[in-house]
């Protein structure tokens, strides 16, 4: 019997750490709720409601501070008809920290915090097609990419009866994008006039036989740093606590606003 609740522990263990992300998203933004499976917005016992359903902190024990952080390792490879590797091992930490306010005699409840809603990126030295030396061997080239999303703000509750609350977060949100690899497009991309009468897109792409060089597609180098955007979006939620076994939550997230965008980029 031992041995089987040892092997049953063994394989949860190892399969709650394969599946601790939902693609580039967590399923949970402390330890409390990883463990649970994501579960928190109608389970009223960490900051974290913050972020999935603002109306529960009304019913947390006491005033709580959360520091967390996730660290990924995620394992990428690429396989086409002339590669087949792996990216390079990153590591990518994830933190999160909030304040959750509890009055003892007071409906109103407050909290701020800061979470790292997701992420990831990859790291490849690939063959291209395209990119070879005078001699035909390949020209390695690399491929980079990298994604995060962060936000944080203030959330307020307030408990219209003991059982039954109301809660509001306004959040600013922040996301960056950064990628680097050899990239390639329709050649109807290409502007400017070749000659008179025919841009350099459609010189490229026309037949020999019209003047053209026939291609589908062309290719170049593209390196794109600091691609981000600053925006706000906000929560609404409702709790209802009907004992110490039993809660329930709802929580509508508002469509998210984006307000600036920045880019540097640079083609070869």
């Amino acid at each position: 019997m031992r041995i089987l609740v040892r092997s049953c522990f063994f394989f949860v263990v190892i399969f709650a750490g394969i599946t601790a992300q939902n693609g580039t998203r967590m399923l949970g933004l402390d330890a409390r709720s990883v463990g649970r499976g994501g579960t928190s917005i109608g389970t009223f016992d960490s900051p974290e409601l913050m972020m999935t359903n603002p109306a529960g902190i009304s019913f947390l024990n006491n005033s709580m501070l959360n520091a967390d952080i996730a660290l990924m390792f995620p394992t990428v490879k690429f396989q086409n008809t002339i590669n087949d590797t792996e990216g390079d091992k990153n590591t990518f930490p994830m933190p999160n920290v909030a304040y959750a306010q509890k009055y003892e005699n007071n409906p109103f409840n407050w909290g701020v915090g800061f979470f790292t809603g997701g992420g990831m990126g990859a790291d490849f030295t690939l063959k291209h097609a395209l990119y070879r030396n005078q001699d035909g061997s390949y020209n390695l080239q690399k491929y980079h990419s990298m994604l995060a999303s962060m936000q944080g703000g203030l959330t307020a509750a307030y408990k219209f009866t003991p059982k039954f609350s109301v809660g509001v977060s306004l959040h600013m949100v922040y996301s960056m994008l950064e990628f680097s690899m050899p990239y390639s497009l329709n050649p109807s991309i290409m502007k400017g006039f070749a000659m008179p009468g025919m841009t350099f897109g459609q010189m490229f792409a026309a037949p020999p036989s019209m003047g053209g060089f026939g291609y589908t597609e062309v290719t170049a180098t593209a390196e794109m740093k600091d691609l981000t955007a600053i925006g706000f979006n906000g929560k609404i939620g409702v709790a209802y606590k009907v004992n110490e076994e039993l809660s329930m939550g709802l929580s509508y997230t508002l469509p998210q606003t984006s307000l600036t965008k920045m880019a540097k980029h640079q083609w070869i």
